[in-house]
């Protein structure tokens, strides 16, 4: 993966792994499946996402309290050309990314896990590398008999990896980064995903605030399209209605209710990052 590319003319890249430019997938690190809510599927973000621009994606730290801030503390922070370039060569180093590839055996013994994905775009080519269960085959007396060494020892460089990729700003030097420290994460857009809360109780601890106006210019029973599973609907949201959502977002939590012609609907939203389409995607299926 880190070998040079011959090119003619000037090489942008100085001889480095050539990959996507603006706002383009370099890497990503996300979460798949699993036993949780629905409504968490839905609202999940990556872990990682690095840009063809240098711009890098994380959740920084969550608050503690509950009901938690309505809207995810994404965070972002800008690497230069030759960071990109160390961390694929950080990835390259595993051994592990020549090809796409599964790594499944623990599903044989744990029940209800995540898969961790990793999406890498380099070299004119995408390689996914997803791994059931990782973390959780780290303790060699737990580890259950019959999965692989091998896969045993992708577990391990891959938890690794994710460590440092998640934590990159502990080992690239200072010159590997175009921005001199985080901030946060300002989506153009907004997936919405609306249900009716009419006959929903109150919460049994009485952590309920009252009601806010719905904020947007779309009335929650024209916005998007319902889905055919469950029952809600989900949109997107750009531009002046994108900033009115997010504006009013600031002051809701996660059991915050909204009124509208009478009716409540409690809303959940998912910041859409500069790589992701304008639509629901599975959200509706």
């Amino acid at each position: 993966m880190v070998a040079g590319c011959a090119t003619t003319g000037p090489d942008p890249y100085a001889g480095g792994v050539p990959h996507p430019t603006d706002s383009e997938v370099v890497v990503r690190i996300e979460w798949t499946g699993g036993f949780v809510p629905y409504e968490w599927l839905f609202s999940s973000l990556p872990n990682l996402t690095v840009l063809g621009d240098g711009r890098v994606i994380v959740q920084g730290p969550t608050i503690m309290i509950y009901p938690g801030p309505a809207l995810p503390n994404l965070q972002v922070r800008q690497l230069t050309e030759s960071g990109i370039q160390a961390v694929l060569a950080r990835i390259a180093e595993t051994g592990l990314f020549d090809e796409s590839h599964s790594f499944t055996a623990a599903t044989q013994f744990i029940a209800d896990a995540n898969s961790t994905v990793f999406t890498v775009n380099a070299n004119d080519r995408e390689v996914v590398v997803d791994v059931y269960a990782l973390g959780l085959l780290t303790d060699p007396s737990m580890t259950p008999d019959g999965i692989p060494a091998d896969e045993l020892a992708a577990h391990a460089t891959l938890s690794a990896l994710e460590a440092d990729l998640t934590g990159m700003e502990a080992w690239l030097p200072a010159d590997a980064w175009a921005t001199a420290a985080w901030e946060p994460y300002e989506a153009a857009s907004l997936r919405l995903l609306v249900a009716n809360a009419d006959n929903q109780p109150p919460d049994a601890e009485g952590l309920d605030s009252e009601p806010l106006p719905w904020p947007g210019t779309t009335p929650p029973d024209e916005l998007g399209d319902p889905s055919s599973v469950q029952d809600f609907r989900c949109g997107v949201v750009t531009g002046d209605e994108a900033a009115a959502w997010l504006t009013a977002l600031e002051s809701a939590n996660q059991l915050t209710r909204w009124s509208y012609g009478g009716h409540l609907y409690r809303v959940t939203p998912r910041p859409l990052l500069p790589d992701e389409s304008l639509d629901c995607g599975t959200a509706t299926l």
